[in-house]
């Protein structure tokens, strides 16, 4: 559970989750769709954890979406068959591994990404 950005209950989860390939700065990079079971509120979310270097860094960070949008974001996240194997390479693989041409992940390019938050994580 994570804490919802809108009503800051503990009530935010992930729904769906897809991994993809590491690029010029991550080791792991996950897109994510959540929602906040108490007060309705949607978003993405993307996880990056690099250990290169003297010492591991992770990222963890929401994005506001339009309800609109999460729901074309989930659906995509949903019909991947491996979701868990970042060399997959179904649509969903293919639309949201795309890098700029310095090899860095490009972001949720065209999705209208509203205010970013903390993924603040809590044990249930």
């Amino acid at each position: 559970m994570f804490r919802c950005p809108k009503c800051h209950q503990k009530t935010l989860d992930i729904i769906h989750s897809i991994d993809l390939p590491a690029d010029a700065r991550s080791d792991e990079i996950a897109v994510q769709s959540v929602a906040c079971g108490a007060c309705g509120f949607v978003g993405a979310a993307v996880y990056e954890e690099s250990r290169r270097g003297a010492g591991e860094s992770v990222s963890h960070t929401g994005y506001a979406l339009p309800p609109a949008e999460f729901s074309a974001l989930d659906a995509l996240l949903a019909s991947c068959p491996a979701p868990s194997d970042s060399a997959c390479a179904c649509a969903a693989h293919r639309q949201l591994n795309q890098h700029t041409g310095s090899g860095y992940w490009n972001g949720l390019r065209g999705f209208s990404l509203g205010e970013s938050f903390s993924m603040d994580f809590f044990a249930k």
